[in-house]
């Protein structure tokens, strides 16, 4: 099978995706596995997984805040409660630390999609 001749669409949701596959319009979707799971009963079949993806950053601007506020905002960050962050919209799960080359992995697919 060409992959390149794979008809697709950019669509809104993850949940678009799933229901455009289930009626056939179209072949194959990525989307969110535990959306995936959630159409499993409609004949959804993860093929594969990717590898985990960096998700949201937080950013600072370097050129407004200080060396020691961005410090005292990322040790802010990463030592909040799981009681504390329950709530929050970004980051209810907490915060991880990351580096630039947590998102090597990222571009590398970004030069395959070239």
């Amino acid at each position: 099978m060409d992959i390149k001749k794979i008809k697709y669409a950019h669509l809104t949701t993850h949940n678009e995706v799933a229901e455009n596959v289930i009626r056939g319009k179209y072949e194959v979707g990525t989307l969110k596995k535990v959306i995936a799971e959630q159409y499993k009963g409609f004949g959804i079949k993860i093929l594969k997984e990717s590898p985990m993806w960096p998700g949201f950053v937080v950013i600072a601007n370097t050129h407004t805040l200080s060396p020691e506020t961005i410090k005292k905002i990322k040790d802010a960050l990463l030592t909040i409660s799981p009681e504390e962050s329950k709530d929050l919209v970004q980051g209810k799960y907490g915060f991880a630390d990351c580096d630039d080359r947590d998102f090597d992995i990222i571009r590398k697919y970004e030069k395959y999609n070239q």
